[in-house]
């Protein structure tokens, strides 16, 4: 399943920038001061999307129209010395859908995190199960991505991979 537009998470995110000078010859070290400032939002979004799982429909297959709300909750963390933090988790909140062709009725379960770090140079980390439930055996679907991508300081992509797996269950 896609990403939403907007990823929110339920974690807590700590970060701290050491501001105190070292220590100096004539004084003993003194201890570090830490400080970041950090802005915490949760949202609900409305949401709705069809997929197609494949193990439905006795194997035959069928596409499901979800839609419910999503919940996200983000964080965004501030450090002194000008390095920013986002993380944001999400999870689908009373999603239900209906097969096309049966009539089934499925349920959207599972979560997403999304983590960014900027300067100097970024980072990005998303990870996302979701699991589409139902009735009976073999009727489940689930889907797994995992995507990272860094650029460095002088804004070259040194890295970046997304593997998405889907599973029938």
């Amino acid at each position: 399943m896609s990403r939403p537009a907007s990823l929110v998470t339920t974690g807590a995110l700590l970060l701290a920038a050491c501001d105190s000078p070292g220590p100096t010859a004539s004084a003993p070290a003194a201890e570090p001061v830490f400080s970041a400032s950090q802005v915490i939002s949760h949202e609900q979004v409305p949401f709705a999307q069809t997929v197609f799982a494949p193990c439905a429909a006795g194997g035959a297959g069928e596409f499901i129209d979800l839609s419910g709300t999503f919940d996200f909750l983000t964080l965004e963390v501030f450090p002194r010395f000008g390095m920013a933090v986002s993380k944001v988790q999400g999870h689908p909140h009373g999603v239900t859908g209906i097969g096309e062709s049966t009539g089934d009725i499925y349920r959207l379960t599972g979560s997403s995190q999304d983590i960014m770090t900027l300067t100097p140079g970024e980072t990005e980390t998303f990870v996302n199960n979701d699991n589409v439930i139902g009735p009976g055996p073999n009727n489940n679907l689930k889907i797994q991505e995992v995507f990272h991508a860094t650029v460095n300081a002088q804004g070259t992509l040194t890295a970046i991979f997304d593997h998405i797996r889907v599973i029938c269950q």
